[in-house]
């Protein structure tokens, strides 16, 4: 009957499991293919191979393309997707999303080409109800039928788009932990198992002032003191030979040309089985508490008695027995009076018992372990800790700690030299906070603010000075290299005049930008009072007024209506002095100076509470209109489509932490009733008792031209995304259109060949195998070329790699090409090396295939292949970096050969050495080599002798 099949049919699709099952419940009879036993022998072994096969296998087969796949293979379908009705279907039909891509691999096995393997592609496919990113490590290769043709492609792969995606995270992972470690104080590096060091953070470079080229491996020698230099890189092969922690000092130069002392300290980090992956290192200042130990050392040896150690020290002196730092601790054995009034304590209270005594539940402990540390290695050290009186009561100390030695170099004692730092504490405190407070409102300004100490010498500067003037905000250059030179000698008469007498200083100034164009700006600086009504600080601002100088009449009328606002200035001078708890000078000046929007906006009451006068003027109202609409302000002058958002952020700021800055866009409603986009930039300004954000500060910039940029951006995006589809379509034309007629002609010759070729005359069959000949090399140059294209659109993942694995990979796909040639290929001391495998392996195909190729007659080909590592220097190449460390590989064959002054041009695309006809090729082989070793960051050079054969050296970078 119709559809059925027998079980002596279909034995060979026993088991395979639910594919196996659903196979052998198909009608076939209907598909392409027909009924099962009617199937050729090749394709039944291949289809029971692959149903019972537990890796994930796909075969298309015939010239339809019929799709059959196993169960391991199911799950990369997902659900609600092709499953199952690709089974048994074209697979044209089915894969249409990737259809572009696969095709022409099929294309290239059923042309009779080589099998292939791509690994972590990204080919998104329609599953689970959707399009998904899918990542697959694939092979195709070809299934012959019982002519020995190919008639199907077996497909063997894996998805992969779990471990590319942990890839990226892992990426991702990497760039937070260079930012954290440029930003710690200590020199920081990584050197890998073998100590060889491959990353330096910001702090070394700043430090030292050296580049990474000059650094990696053991280029850190240069930097050391020339008389250390032995001993430490002794120390440091013993800790990489060892796996130990290592810990020394020693002296560093600076990129003053200066050295300093360094407590460094590596630790290796090692995988789940205990190998060392990596070393991680810092390298902290000591200098100071080095000059310390000096001094302190050559008293001791001077005096050699306690109370002779500290007879000229006003400080609080502390004695201990030269113990290790661990429970129960060292015992103390003297006190000068100086500790006894500091702490309250009598000598006869503390001596005989621990330090403990003055440590407390506020006690830094981290301190404590890094005491610890130092003085288990003899070495001192400075620390600030909480400690308590007698009394109980809280004081905070600044001790150093230093070991003593007898006349024999023994250590005998610790001497603690301690001072009570606690009303330096709290005014550090008090003015840190006040500062970053006065900072975080400097840098949401647009105006280039600034501040001076009492003298005008300049402490610090906001971003913004830096992004005009080009001049670093910590820097110590003085403004008369950017102030116009008709301004400058009465700006500096007026900035004199004001230091010596604490008059407001105020004028106008051309200032030059970076770009070396002047602009207008208005610069205003009040002084700062201390507690003794003195001058400690100048608060200043540079105001752009460029665009508003020719309108000196319309601002003065300005000025004229402002006055008439006089009876506000109590009001509005109250709700200034919330603006900041600085100071009142810093709030007048970084605020009125301003033309740009600043506000604060109560939460609990849903109302400004502050709008400069700029805010004021785009809005059209006066601050009494403000307080009268109270919380309808808001509805009226932010746009209806921003309300919510703006609530959004407001509920962010109440959750947020000190310091944080928000941003946001809104369109505000200017006097004549247009909306205008602007970026807020918004913070936390007040709490209360409990920390909840009570009121927000922010300020509005108009960001008008900048969205019409961005829409102007996003256009051009738009027409780059439509030339990379052309680019697409082009490859695709290269990849199969180009392919087609050619195929066409080769099958039509074919033909001929079998039933006409002896009707030819002898001219006839001359000129039919010449054009036999082109269509094959026009075929072979369409593939180089797509190979040569491909090298650098090819996805570049590097793996730590064996190169004699790549030689035998090789040679087995060379087999019988060695063999028909009674080739050998020699391959010693191969090392591993970081490349990428796909590349690297066409690499070594097409290099031991051109020696192949360009053998003598009759002489058996001999290729050699070897490598070494070493630093650049070694090699005597101009090319290499002298510091950097390489992986020299050298195949060399006992061919033909060339003459000298090929060496350079047989790396060019379609260049050739030698006629068609005497030698196959396309002259892209050498090209497709030079363009993987230059993927590779690497140099290939090539050397020959006619007659004596042919030399390649190629240098990868090894770390």
């Amino acid at each position: 009957m119709e559809g059925k099949t027998t079980q002596q049919n279909i034995s060979f699709l026993t088991g395979g499991g639910e594919m196996g099952q659903l196979i052998r419940a198909k009608n076939w009879s209907k598909t392409p293919i027909g009924e099962p036993n009617n199937w050729p022998q090749s394709f039944r072994t291949t289809l029971s191979i692959i149903l019972n096969s537990k890796f994930p296998m796909f075969l298309f087969w015939g010239p339809e393309l019929i799709c059959f796949y196993n169960d391991a293979y199911r799950p990369s379908l997902g659900n609600n997707g092709k499953h199952p009705d690709i089974l048994g279907s074209r697979a044209e039909d089915y894969w249409q999303e990737i259809w572009g891509d696969i095709k022409p691999l099929i294309d290239h096995i059923l042309a009779g080409g080589e099998a292939n393997w791509t690994e972590d592609q990204l080919l998104p496919i329609y599953r689970n109800g959707k399009m998904e990113d899918v990542y697959w490590t694939f092979s195709y290769s070809a299934v012959n039928d019982e002519t020995g043709k190919p008639a199907g492609v077996f497909v063997t792969c894996t998805e992969t788009t779990n471990k590319v995606k942990a890839l990226k995270n892992l990426e991702e992972s990497a760039e937070r932990f260079h930012t954290l470690a440029d930003n710690m104080s200590q020199l920081a590096w990584m050197a890998d198992e073998k100590g060889l060091l491959y990353w330096y953070n910001q702090r070394w470079y700043d430090y030292t002032g050296t580049t990474f080229e000059e650094m990696q491996g053991w280029g850190w020698q240069k930097v050391h003191h020339p008389d250390h230099v032995d001993r430490v890189s002794k120390k440091v092969q013993h800790a990489w030979d060892t796996g130990e922690v290592w810990e020394d000092t020693f002296p560093l130069r600076g990129q003053d040309g200066q050295y300093r002392w360094f407590l460094s300290r590596a630790i290796p980090i090692r995988d789940d089985g205990g190998k060392v992956l990596r070393w991680f290192g810092t390298n902290t200042d000591i200098t100071e508490q080095n000059q310390l130990i000096e001094k302190l050392n050559e008293t001791v040896n001077k005096l050699n008695l306690y109370e002779k150690v500290v007879v000229n020290i006003k400080e609080a002196v502390i004695i201990t027995e030269a113990e290790p730092f661990n429970l129960p601790g060292p015992r103390i054995v003297y006190v000068n009076e100086a500790f006894c009034t500091m702490s309250g304590y009598k000598p006869e209270e503390v001596i005989g018992k621990t330090p403990r005594i003055l440590q407390g539940p506020k006690t830094n402990r981290e301190e404590l372990d890094k005491i610890r540390k130092a003085l288990e290695h003899w070495q001192p050290v400075r620390v600030e800790l909480t400690n308590y009186k007698k009394d109980g009561s809280e004081f905070y100390v600044e001790f150093e700690i230093v070991p003593v030695a007898n006349e024999k170099g023994w250590f005998t004692h610790w001497v603690s030299v301690q001072r009570d730092v606690t009303e330096r504490k709290i005014a550090e405190d008090t003015l840190r906070k006040s500062e970053a407070h006065f900072h975080l409102l400097a840098e949401t300004l647009p105006q280039l603010t600034w501040v001076t100490d009492e003298k005008g010498n300049r402490e610090f500067a906001s971003q913004r000075w830096e992004e005009y003037t080009g001049i670093e905000p910590s820097g110590t250059d003085s403004w008369e290299a950017i102030v116009h030179p008709d301004d400058l000698e009465n700006i500096n008469k007026t900035w004199m005049h004001c230091l010596s007498t604490g008059d407001i200083y105020q004028h106008d100034v051309r200032l030059k930008s970076k770009k070396g164009e002047y602009r207008w700006f208005t610069v205003n600086a009040e002084p700062v009072l201390g507690n003794d009504n003195k001058i400690i600080k100048w608060v200043g601002a540079f105001t752009d007024t460029h665009a508003h100088k020719g309108f000196a009449e319309e601002l003065e009328k300005q000025v004229e209506e402002r006055t008439n606002e006089l009876q506000n200035v109590n009001e509005r001078l109250l709700h200034k002095n919330e603006l900041l708890t600085i100071s009142e000078n810093f709030n007048r000046t970084l605020t009125e100076v301003s033309p740009t929007m600043v506000y604060i906006h109560d939460i609990e009451k849903n109302r400004p509470v502050f709008l400069n006068s700029t805010y004021l003027k785009f809005i059209g109202y006066s601050w009494g209109k403000v307080k009268e609409l109270g919380d309808k302000f808001f509805d009226l002058v932010i746009h209806p489509d921003d309300i919510h958002s703006m609530s959004e952020i407001t509920a962010k700021i109440r959750a947020s932490k000190p310091g944080d800055v928000f941003e946001s866009n809104s369109q505000r409603k200017n006097t004549e009733g247009v909306w205008i986009p602007f970026l807020n930039r918004l913070t936390a300004f007040k709490r209360n008792s409990k920390n909840e954000v009570t009121q927000i500060i922010g300020v509005a910039i108009d960001i008008s031209e900048l969205k019409h940029a961005k829409d102007v951006l996003q256009q051009k995006n738009i027409d780059l995304e439509n030339m990379n589809k052309e680019l697409q379509s082009f490859a695709y034309v290269s990849s199969h259109d180009l392919q087609e007629p050619l195929r066409k002609i080769q099958t039509f010759a074919s033909r001929i060949v079998e039933k006409e070729y002896q009707n030819l005359s002898e001219n006839g069959k001359n000129y039919f195998n010449r054009m036999e000949s082109a269509a094959a090399r026009m075929q072979q140059l369409i593939q180089d070329l797509l190979a040569f294209s491909r090298v650098n659109s090819t996805e570049r993942v590097f793996e730590n790699y064996d190169l004699k694995q790549i030689v035998e990979d090789v040679k087995v796909e060379l087999k019988e090409e060695l063999q028909q040639k009674n080739a050998v290929v020699k391959a010693n001391n191969l090392c591993q090396v970081q490349i990428i495998p796909f590349q690297f392996r066409q690499l070594m195909h097409n290099l031991i295939g051109n020696s192949l190729k360009f053998s003598k007659p009759k002489i058996a080909p001999h290729i050699y292949i070897s490598s070494e590592k070493g630093k650049g220097i070694k090699f005597n190449s101009p090319k290499l970096v002298p510091e950097q460390n390489y992986c020299h590989i050298t195949i060399k064959d006992n061919g033909i050969g060339f003459e000298k002054e090929y060496s350079d041009r047989v790396f060019e695309i379609f260049q050739r050495l030698h006629g068609k006809d005497a030698y196959s090729g396309t002259g892209i082989g050498l090209a497709i080599v030079k363009k993987i070793v230059e993927n590779h960051n690497g140099f290939i050079s090539a050397h020959g002798e006619v007659g004596k054969g042919a030399t390649f050296d190629i240098y990868i970078p090894s770390n």
